[in-house]
């Protein structure tokens, strides 16, 4: 289960580095930088509240 785990995080890991700056220049050059660093700041935020929320249910499962 954990190889799959570390395949999985790493298919989304050089997805997120091949084509984050791809749609963040498209962002810029057809909407303000402004909507497009919020719209990153958003991603951001949901990434780190769901990464909180793998740690709680993993220290979960831990303790049982």
């Amino acid at each position: 289960m954990r190889g799959i785990a570390v395949s999985v995080y790493t298919f989304i890991l050089f997805t997120g580095t091949s084509f984050g700056p791809i749609i963040s220049l498209q962002l810029m050059n057809h909407a303000s930088y402004l909507i497009t660093f919020l719209l990153l700041e958003c991603i951001l935020c949901i990434g780190l509240i769901v990464a909180c929320l793998i740690h709680h249910e993993e220290a979960r499962e831990l303790n049982s």
